[in-house]
């Protein structure tokens, strides 16, 4: 089973959300479950613009962590917001109105309670992702 977890960039903040399910102030970046004949970047576009509304710029594949017996996999991805350009002039930016999602610097990130799977991933590749 397959997952994507998702970074998305705005000059020098991070995109988290507020977990639904979690019941204490868990967050972590935008992640969901690849669906049968999906891509996984197919997935990560999917789930932003339904989640934020917004169109993203893939950046990098940052790494595949395992999960358990190796059985699940998440693959974390970075991201910018879409760049205006000729066909698309302005383009859906993230719209944080919504009180489960935020902006954060990376040294703000250390600070929240994290799901367990994205602490472990900020701890071990922070610092390649703000070197951006």
């Amino acid at each position: 089973m397959d997952r994507i977890a998702l970074l998305i960039k705005r000059d020098d903040k991070f995109l988290v959300l507020r977990k639904e399910e979690s019941e204490s102030e868990e967050w972590s970046p935008i992640t969901r479950q690849i669906e049968r004949g999906e891509t996984l970047r197919e997935a990560a576009r999917n789930e932003t613009k339904t989640v934020t509304g917004a169109d993203i710029e893939f950046v990098e594949k940052v790494t595949r962590t395992e999960i358990g017996s190796g059985n699940e996999r998440i693959h974390w991805y970075l991201a910018d917001e879409e760049s205006a350009s000729e066909e698309n002039p302005n383009p859906e930016k993230v719209d944080v109105a919504e009180q489960d999602h935020e902006w954060f610097h990376y040294e703000e990130i250390e600070e929240l309670d994290l799901d367990e799977h994205s602490e472990r991933f900020f701890e071990e590749h922070g610092e390649k992702i703000t070197q951006g």
